[in-house]
């Protein structure tokens, strides 16, 4: 059974303050996982009222009833379509047979998703009032489907809201990501120590993506540059062959019970140059300055315009960004809020989870980037990771 995952205090007091009765949810996986449980890439949808959150009610195809048997217990469910299952007469079913006959069998479907979410809308008690609806989920179609139904409801698009509520962790959520966290950091020390002198990007970035999936995760981003190639962004080289002297960057992350994360580390291969040594020391310097400012009640615009002033005084006088974090939750989101960059300025809170990073990369060259995960606390911050933010290096090896 899942444990229930949307910060309830958070979400009914804004909900409240957003005059909204309650929630929809419909085919965007991280707000339908966020609801209820089910991640699934197909047309589900949950309701829930803002004075029952815990008790969503979930719709989906009659043919995925077992998804609900690791999910939030729902105040109700309905399926729609058609799915054929057989009882094999004179056997005991098994507890999760009796759930998947009942749900799957037994509970007579409805013909459609637009039925099964009209249908929810009503069990919930929903029919009039103010509902926030995920815009970025919900077919415009059918959201016209159901202003005609429902002449007593109000539909207001709510994914900022979602997003609101989400960018405040709860102890559950912290230790989901914690566990991803440990993760990521083990498949890059993984990776790393594989290292060897013609090594091909493709065959480390292999190595790693591997090393997530048999600790139980599922790869997300998986960058692995070697010397000029760790300049690219988030695009491998496949072919690209490591050399002795090359810096390796890591930025990457899997996708852990359905919350992402998001490291960066640069290694050394053999003696770094004294550009790389003198580069890395200054956006870790960068890091520490947005790190040691990170409290409550702080906005992303201030941590930014420190971070990329230590970094330029420490050692890269041209140094430009657009952000030097972000906040991280649910994957396949997008970012959570804040974000570290002028113009925000949200004010930090305790329990967001932010990814803190000051990349540099220059073409021609290479990158060096160092990011880490942490959560606001009520009198600054705990680092999620930990590893060392030195600038390893690694023996030479053929």
């Amino acid at each position: 059974m899942a444990l229930i995952l949307i910060n309830i205090p958070r979400a009914e007091r804004i909900l409240g303050e957003r005059e909204l009765d309650g929630l929809l949810a419909a085919t965007n996986i991280p707000n339908v996982y966020y609801l209820c449980g089910i991640w699934r890439r197909s047309d589900v949808a949950a309701v829930v009222c803002r004075d029952r959150l815990p008790a969503p009610w979930v719709v989906l195809p009659r043919s995925e009833v077992d998804y609900l048997v690791g999910a939030v217990p729902p105040a109700g469910v309905v399926t729609y379509g058609t799915f054929y299952r057989d009882l094999y007469e004179g056997v005991k079913l098994t507890q999760r047979e009796s759930q998947i006959k009942d749900l799957g069998m037994d509970l007579e479907p409805v013909s459609n998703f637009l039925e099964g979410i009209a249908k929810a809308i009503r069990a919930a008690g929903l029919e009039k009032g103010t509902i926030g609806y995920d815009e970025r989920g919900l077919d415009p179609a059918l959201l016209t489907e159901l202003q005609g139904q429902f002449p007593k409801l109000a539909f207001r698009p709510a994914a900022a809201v979602f997003r609101e509520i989400r960018s405040v962790k709860t102890p559950e959520e912290l230790r989901i990501i914690s566990l991803g966290v440990r993760i990521t950091e083990e498949a890059f020390l993984e990776a790393a120590s594989q290292a060897r002198e013609g090594m091909k990007e493709e065959e480390m970035s292999r190595v790693f993506e591997l090393a997530q999936v048999r600790r139980g995760a599922v790869p997300n981003m998986g960058h692995v540059g070697f010397g000029r190639s760790a300049a690219l962004g988030m695009t491998n080289v496949p072919d690209d062959r490591l050399r002795p002297g090359d810096m390796i960057r890591f930025d990457g992350g899997c996708l852990y019970q359905g919350y992402a994360t998001d490291l960066s580390r640069t290694f050394a291969f053999g003696q770094p140059s004294e550009k790389l040594a003198s580069f890395h020391n200054a956006v870790v310097r960068g890091q520490d300055v947005a790190l040691e400012m990170i409290k409550p009640g702080v906005t992303g615009a201030e941590i930014f315009a420190a971070a990329v002033k230590a970094v330029r005084q420490t050692g890269i006088p041209h140094y430009g960004r657009q952000h030097v974090g972000h906040g991280l939750g649910l994957g396949l989101s997008g970012y959570d809020q804040p974000l570290l960059a002028p113009g925000d300025h949200t004010p930090l809170e305790a329990g967001m989870v932010i990814c803190v990073e000051t990349p540099y990369y220059e073409l021609g060259w290479g990158s060096v980037q160092i990011e880490d995960m942490i959560v606001v606390t009520e009198d600054g911050h705990r680092r999620l990771t930990t590893m060392s933010r030195d600038l390893q290096v690694l023996p030479l090896r053929s």
